[in-house]
């Protein structure tokens, strides 16, 4: 960056440390030390593929202890060009920026390289802004990106909120872009769960998907022999026995993946004959989400705003584990929501307030779903309700609300509740889709 040229009094202007120290971020007047980075962005052909970034060597070492080692210490740097091309100017610019005056603007693309500087770095405030951007923006779409880095820097919290969403959309994570590439080790750990809540076949798409991925990545090339070897133990892991006889003959046999034993012992398996060896598991996958879907059709328009409140009482007849909602949006639009939930004494026993983007879901309309970090047993017969306070663009409506549903035999009865401000009732609005599972 080209050095600013301030007026004689730029200091008078600026009243505050922030902005004098606002002022000098990417500035190179006064500045005793420069760091060589790669540009964040594609270069065309013969342009230089490095920025230059100025900076100032106190300013620096009063927020980072790696940085006041690096340039007082007893080892100090004496060079005033440093190289720093294990990151971009995108992710570096950042840290510096929230080292200059408290600021950092994250993205999706940057914020795994400032979280990564941040530890390098010492700054422990700007690594928890990193890790409550990515809590925020987590969801099974990127669960498979984030859940490596979380794992890497040790970000205990931020693994078992990841590990709650694969568990509770497993289907739409496994099918996500980043779980092909994920290494072995942690593809081992997902299917070695017994909480996912999926169909078997899905798991085993899946690991072929990963399969030929890997083959690639390996550069061999991607038939059955090899998929296998790559797969290795992975194999072991897909409980073929929790799949129907029609789906294993119609899907796995035609991939050619299983060997004649392997084949021989389920098919003695389907049989009730007895088999040694039968090496995959029948062990059911025990946390599968259910969902009670309200509405028999959807439709144009619901206002979400005016400090209007959407809400509905519900019962269910068997005692069940609740997981969370759906809510209704628009097509590229993000939705701020306050939400609670009351029990039939009409204490608040959940609340959360969180910004969610709306997509396109494969019932046909566009939504978002909140999903609990810990499930609340809700008793049998006692009326509960759940609300939202919903800020944004005019999203979609349910229509043709049922006031009793059975659900996987769970008898959900919903009722009309005083806390609704919004025009909702069960007729029509919001909440078309309930998450559950069954206590075992």
């Amino acid at each position: 960056m080209a050095q600013r040229e301030p007026s004689e009094s730029w200091q008078i202007t600026r009243e505050s440390i922030i902005e004098r120290n606002k002022f000098m971020f990417n500035n190179s007047l006064l500045s005793d030390v420069k760091f060589i980075v790669r540009k964040a962005k594609e270069n065309t052909v013969g342009e230089n593929k490095t920025l230059t970034i100025p900076a100032h060597k106190y300013v620096l070492a009063i927020s980072s202890p790696v940085f006041f080692a690096m340039f007082y210490g007893n080892l100090a740097e004496r060079r005033d060009v440093i190289d720093m091309l294990d990151c971009d100017s995108e992710g570096f610019l950042e840290l510096l920026r929230y080292i200059y005056y408290d600021e950092v603007l994250l993205s999706g693309s940057s914020v795994m390289q400032v979280l990564y500087l941040a530890k390098k770095f010492i700054v422990p405030s700007l690594a928890r802004k990193c890790v409550e951007f990515l809590e925020h923006n987590l969801d099974a779409v990127n669960v498979f990106a984030i859940l490596p880095e979380a794992r890497k820097f040790d970000e205990y919290e931020l693994i078992k909120q990841c590990w709650e969403i694969v568990d509770m959309k497993t289907s739409e994570a496994l099918k996500s872009k980043p779980f092909p590439e994920i290494d072995k080790e942690l593809l081992c750990e997902v299917f070695k769960r017994d909480s996912l809540s999926v169909n078997e076949i899905e798991i085993f798409k899946a690991a072929e998907t990963w399969a030929s991925c890997e083959c690639q990545r390996r550069g061999v090339e991607e038939n059955k022999k090899n998929k296998r070897d790559v797969m290795g133990c992975v194999l072991e892991l897909i409980r073929f026995p929790l799949l129907c006889q029609e789906v294993f003959a119609d899907t796995v046999l035609m991939t050619g993946l299983l060997n004649t034993s392997e084949i021989v012992a389920m098919f003695r398996y389907y049989s009730s004959l007895p088999s040694e060896n039968l090496m995959f598991s029948t062990k059911p996958r025990c946390a599968q989400i259910l969902q009670c879907k309200r509405f028999q059709s959807f439709g144009w328009s619901w206002a979400c705003g005016g400090g209007h409140v959407d809400a509905i009482g519900f019962s269910v007849n068997i005692p069940v584990v609740f997981w969370g909602f759906r809510l209704f949006g628009s097509e590229n639009s993000q939705y701020s929501n306050t939400m609670k939930i009351f029990n039939d004494h009409e204490e608040i026993i959940w609340s959360k307030e969180k910004t969610f983007d709306s997509v396109a879901l494969e019932e046909g309309y566009f939504g978002y779903d909140v999903i609990m970090e810990d499930g609340i047993v809700l008793e049998a017969n006692k009326v509960y309700v759940i609300q939202a306070l919903i800020n944004g663009p005019s999203s979609q409506r349910g229509m043709e609300g049922r006031a009793a549903i059975l659900a996987d035999n769970v008898r959900f009865k919903f009722t009309f509740t005083k806390r609704s401000t919004n025009g909702m009732n069960i007729n029509e609005g919001q909440f078309p889709v309930i998450f559950f599972q069954k206590l075992t």
